[in-house]
């Protein structure tokens, strides 16, 4: 899934970069959970009326 496509890219950035910011890394996964739950609600919306 995309989300943790999103996960991964941030993961090797960090490396390559070589410290961790905590609150950069909380921001992904922020992010990462709303785009998460917004592709669940995007699917729920569009599938659901079919089912």
């Amino acid at each position: 899934m995309y989300g943790g496509e999103l996960v991964i890219f941030t993961s090797s950035f960090f490396n390559e970069s070589g410290q961790l910011n905590k609150k950069y890394y909380f921001t992904f996964r922020t992010i990462n959970a709303i785009l998460k739950n917004v592709t669940y609600f995007l699917y729920v919306v569009l599938f659901f009326p079919f089912v």
